[in-house]
Formats: structure tokens, C-alpha cells, sequence
């Protein structure tokens, strides 16, 4: 369970990347919380996850530093 804190009032959602270990990463979920349960993991392999915030105003933040698991 990935969580994370960004009190902007003005997002609408989040977006959730990850990578394996090696590979770009790629857009996993959208969410409207600030947490996300990632159900599809391989075993004995390593990920690497970011979280960009959408505004309303579609406007996007930069991507967050990469949380490697």
C-alpha cells in the first residue's frame, strides 16, 4: 500500500506510475485518494513508483522522487 500527503486543494486525482526493475515506467492507476494498494506484484522483483497530482485546471505537477520496493 502506497500512501502519500499533498494537501493542494485544487487536485482531482492522482496518477500512479511504476516501473520493474530495468523498464521505463508506466501509467498503473488513476486515483481520487492519496493511497493506492498495488495487487499485481511479482515475487522476488523490485519496483519503483511516482505519483503525479492533476489539477483541475488539468495542469499537472512534476513527477514526486521515486520510491524504489
Amino acid at each position: 500500500v502506497l500512501t502519500w500527503n499533498y494537501d493542494e486543494p485544487a487536485v482531482i486525482s492522482y496518477q500512479v506510475y511504476r516501473a520493474r526493475e530495468g523498464e521505463p515506467s508506466r501509467l498503473l492507476a488513476t486515483v481520487q485518494q492519496r493511497s493506492f494498494e498495488d495487487k499485481q506484484l511479482l515475487i522476488n522483483t523490485r519496483y519503483t513508483y511516482q505519483v503525479v497530482a492533476v489539477f483541475q485546471s488539468g495542469a499537472r505537477s512534476a513527477l514526486n522522487q521515486a520510491l524504489v520496493l
